[in-house]
């Protein structure tokens, strides 16, 4: 299961906090938290972004951008490539296949993903419902029917 939180931009410092007290204290002995970090672009993102960087023994972010643009900035300013990828937050399918190696999400994508200033209020529900696992196969809905008498 894939933790999701929101990131507000007056919140930031308590979203590291927040994931170490949702992840089981084993886990944090074991190996990095893989966090996707959507808006990773952006000034609060960004910011998410770059202390889960700082915490290598904690955390392994991958930032969603929207862009090559956006990407190659972050690249250029010392972000590692593989911890960035171009993603389109607005399909659900290319999110959650941007995410099946991660743990958890940071929300961090602004209402308004796209260039153009349009506000898509769904786009936080489409993100969470990219994320949900599939469901589990009916085994009595796949077995064939029994011929009739």
């Amino acid at each position: 299961m894939l933790t999701v939180l929101l990131a507000l931009s007056s919140g930031v410092s308590a979203l590291v906090p927040l994931f170490e007290a949702r992840r089981p204290r084993h886990a944090l002995m074991e190996k990095p938290w893989r966090v996707a970090v959507s808006g990773a672009g952006g000034q609060t993102g960004q910011s998410v972004f770059r202390k889960m960087l700082a915490r290598p023994a904690e955390f392994a972010p991958l930032g969603l951008v929207r862009s090559e643009a956006s990407r190659e900035a972050l690249i250029a300013s010392g972000v590692p490539a593989e911890a960035v990828a171009v993603t389109d937050v607005t399909d659900p399918a290319a999110v959650k296949a941007a995410v099946t190696s991660c743990d958890a999400m940071v929300i961090c994508t602004s209402a308004k993903p796209a260039p153009t200033g349009e506000t898509d209020e769904t786009l936080t529900q489409t993100l969470i419902l990219a994320l949900e696992p599939e469901p589990e196969p009916d085994p009595e809905a796949e077995a064939e029917p029994e011929p009739e008498p």
